[in-house]
């Protein structure tokens, strides 16, 4: 504890003095360094000595003040340059060690040559950099920019800032100026807490650190932020343009933007957003951390997957959460890779996809929400734990299959075809179709209307219960009989509560072994005639008898 206090009492004392030299520096060099103020009354050069107070250019340890006027320069090199109005066009380097554009003043940046920046840039006025690069020339000095909040700086030119240079925006970064094919690419370290626009043209934004406030694409323009490290954000995007994130972020999203080959951070996507999944030139997004969506998510384009070395031993595992209030909304047939997991909380659609592809879902998959496919087919492949909704509209296919012990307490609906085949313990309502596997305790609830086996042929597998208490209908064609097996051990049981039905509808099938049979409901072999094909079978309970079938009773009616 003493040792923590003393730490405590260095670093307190370390800040104390940090700000004493902040304000007593500027006043001693106020007092000592010598003010060199611009005279000439009609735009001039800065090399010109007549256009100075003191008859000559400002000296390397002059301030040089310009109060007004128009004011063209190459290289510049002083203490200090103090911007109070006017404009001032920079045709080469930036050497003093601080510069300040006041409100209302102007600094152009201008030329197709490199400007070498070294010091300190403040701006309270209006920078515009209209061409060449602005780097930093040495590896061990690191120039700063800090576009204050009342400061704008505009970009019109398609060049690159450095990446020993440091940017501070306070205020208003603007891009007006781009070619479409063309981009400005900011490579310093970068921080926002004002806005971010772009008019025209594209704008690359290479080592974002934090990111808040606003940031805007145009109808036709880009804005890509990527991060190489670490970034926090809180950032509310807008515009009709593309504003895209790849890279390692953390904090929250809002707005209308895409993530495309990377997201290595946790990043939350606010309630009312519209984020699009997947690069559009292809490629695939990796997840490391943790994507949680509390608006709309548009998977677009490409797979998503976690992080996999084939070198290394251990996988990265990315994680999806689709809380409550938001919407996973798939329009691609891709899949999702096996080093994922998936929590939907709130409601994943299908609304895109053709109907010969599908899209396919390997990740760890765990839903207490809705799932909902519109068109195409969508399969899910290591379900977990299922309760609440599915919805497969009439054409479309939504299949769950599960080599684990998946639990389900889910009800499915639709005309489309929902089909199960694997582990599954636990209560199916609804409309569904049991395939090749069952190897679960699975319980069918009052109402529902289950169909057994593969219109495409194969062997409906039992190694749990299948207990009934709505309608089973075991339905074949002759071509594809599909017999219902089990393996040897344990025995396998169909159990047909009072009150319920098993309906077959099959031809000629082999006989079973290892399975148990217990009717107590009403087990009926109805036949369809012989020009019926399997595939135009409506999924619908069997006819009903002409007369009454007291439970636990057998019957054929004349097609059998």
């Amino acid at each position: 504890m003493l040792l923590d206090a003393l730490n405590l009492r260095s670093r307190v004392a370390g800040m104390v003095v940090a700000l004493a030299l902040c304000l007593f520096v500027p006043a001693l060099r106020a007092q000592t360094a010598t003010e060199n103020l611009w005279i000439a009354t009609v735009p001039g050069q800065w090399d010109v000595a007549a256009n100075w107070s003191l008859g000559h250019v400002p000296y390397s340890v002059e301030t040089a003040r310009i109060n007004g006027g128009t004011v063209s320069a190459n290289t510049v090199g002083c203490a200090e340059i103090l911007l109070d109005a006017g404009t001032l066009t920079l045709n080469r380097g930036l050497n003093a060690p601080t510069t300040t554009v006041a409100f209302g003043a102007t600094l152009a940046i201008a030329g197709e040559a490199s400007h070498a920046f070294t010091g300190t840039l403040t701006n309270h006025g209006v920078v515009l950099w209209q061409g060449g690069s602005i780097t930093n020339e040495s590896d061990t000095l690191t120039g700063y920019i800090l576009n204050a909040p009342d400061g704008v700086f505009d970009i019109q030119c398609d060049s690159t800032l450095g990446s020993y240079l440091n940017f501070d925006n306070r205020g208003s970064l603007y891009k007006s100026f781009g070619a479409a094919d063309n981009f400005t690419f900011l490579g310093s370290a970068f921080v926002s807490t004002g806005s971010i626009s772009v008019h025209s043209g594209r704008l690359n934004i290479d080592q974002p650190v934090f990111l808040s406030g606003n940031a805007h694409a145009a109808a036709g323009s880009r804005l890509l932020f990527q991060s190489p490290g670490p970034a926090t954000i809180d950032l509310n995007v807008q515009g009709d343009g593309d504003t895209l994130f790849s890279g390692n972020f953390n904090g929250t999203l809002s707005g209308r933007a895409r993530l495309l080959s990377d997201l290595l951070g946790d990043l939350t996507i606010a309630p009312g957003s519209t984020v699009s999944l997947g690069d559009p030139n292809g490629g695939s997004l990796r997840l490391t951390g943790t994507l949680t969506n509390h608006g709309t998510l548009l998977w677009q384009y490409g797979s998503i997957d976690g992080f996999s070395d084939f070198g290394s031993v251990s996988p990265i595992i990315g994680h999806i959460l689709n809380a409550p209030d938001g919407m996973f909304d798939i329009q691609c047939d891709s899949f999702a890779g096996f080093n994922l997991t998936f929590d939907n909380r709130g409601s994943l659609y299908k609304s895109f996809g053709a109907a010969d592809n599908f899209t396919f879902l390997g990740s760890s998959f765990v839903s207490t929400g809705s799932i909902s496919v519109h068109t195409g087919r969508l399969n899910i492949d290591q379900p977990v734990f299922l309760s609440g909704n599915a919805y497969a509209a009439a054409g479309s296919r939504l299949l769950f299959q599960s080599p684990g012990p998946a639990t389900i307490d889910l009800n499915a609906q639709g005309d489309g075809d929902t089909l199960f085949s694997g582990n599954f313990n636990g209560t199916l309502s609804g409309r569904a179709r049991l395939l090749s596997d069952l190897l679960g305790d699975l319980t069918i609830a009052p109402g529902s209307t289950v169909s057994l086996g593969d219109p495409n042929g194969g062997s409906l597998r039992l190694t749990g219960t299948l207990t009934n208490h709505g309608t089973l209908l075991w339905r074949t064609a002759p071509s594809t009989a599909s017999p219902i097996l089990a393996q040897s051990v344990p025995l396998s049981a169909i159990s047909s509560t009072p009150r319920t039905a098993c309906s077959i509808s099959s031809a000629t099938v082999s006989p079973v072994f290892n399975l148990t049979f217990d009717n107590r409901g009403s087990l009926y072999k109805v036949s369809a005639p012989p020009t019926t094909s399997p595939s135009s079978v409506p999924l619908s309970s069997p006819p009903a008898p002409s007369q009454s079938i007291p439970a636990g009773s057998i019957s054929t009616n004349p097609f059998s």
